[in-house]
């Protein structure tokens, strides 16, 4: 099979691979050798496991389990309970979370083939996991402080917006970039599903976590998973900004026999 990479409109680069065997000629800064399940044509480790399905498969997870569909869908029950009593208040300081999600998203959109995926995921993971953080400790503090109002408004607008330029568009970017083209389609349908599905699990739980964990340990919690999520970012997830299929099967195939 032969792709070609033209990083300029002067110069084009032939890429060279065999689906049924060992890669040769890759081109330039692309490792000469690796596995390639002949069924599912992905690279894979030394017993064989496809590495690039559970990177996607965990993000569509981490994506849901952090919290930001709960926090999004009971935004105003999140605001009444840090003492904004009145329900007009709370929709409107909801309003203004949803305004924060926008410009974010516009921020990301400029800065996902600058900064790069892997470092706007490691950068939202963790100013996340600080503002979950935050908001455990404001509700620790109790509705009795009226610092508690200001305290969740603010971590709930930097919750999202740490969001906005990290995991919520980087996902999907991802799904596009790491499944190769002959399994493209049923594997992003499959990451879609999977997304879905704990959105939907994470959001018929959340109250039942309020009412096992209280509202702190409840975004602890997802605290907790937000960290974990950041160490599998860290460890697992590539860069591929500015790279071809080949050589992001080449750094997933590096990082599953290291």
């Amino acid at each position: 099979m032969r792709r070609w990479l033209a990083p300029s409109a002067r110069a084009a680069t032939p890429l060279y691979f065999d689906l049924n065997g060992t890669t040769t000629g890759l081109g330039t800064g692309v490792s000469s050798t690796f596995n390639w399940n002949t069924s599912t044509r992905w690279a894979t480790d030394s017993t064989g496991t496809s590495v690039g399905p559970w990177v996607d498969g965990s993000d569509a997870i981490f994506q849901q389990v952090t919290g930001i569909n709960t926090v999004i869908y009971f935004a105003p029950t999140i605001f009444q309970a840090a003492g904004f009593s009145s329900a007009s208040t709370a929709i409107l300081a909801t309003s203004g979370v949803g305004v924060v999600n926008v410009l974010m998203t516009l921020v990301a959109i400029q800065l996902i083939d600058r900064a790069g995926r892997r470092a706007l995921l490691l950068t939202g993971l963790a100013g996340m996991g600080v503002c979950l953080l935050l908001l455990a400790l404001g509700f620790l503090i109790g509705s009795s402080s009226p610092a508690l109002g200001w305290i969740t408004a603010v971590s709930l607008a930097g919750y999202v917006g740490f969001f906005a330029i990290g995991l919520g568009p980087v996902f999907w970017l991802l799904i596009a970039e790491i499944f190769p083209l002959y399994f493209r389609g049923r594997a992003m349908g499959a990451a879609a599903i999977s997304n879905w599905g704990f959105n939907l699990l994470v959001s018929v739980t959340f109250l039942n976590m309020i009412e096992l964990f209280g509202r702190p340990g409840t975004f602890l919690v997802y605290a907790v998973l937000t960290a974990g999520a950041f160490v599998f970012t860290w460890v697992l997830v590539p860069e591929t900004k500015g790279r071809s299929l080949e050589q992001i099967e080449a750094d997933l195939h590096r990082q599953a026999v290291s």
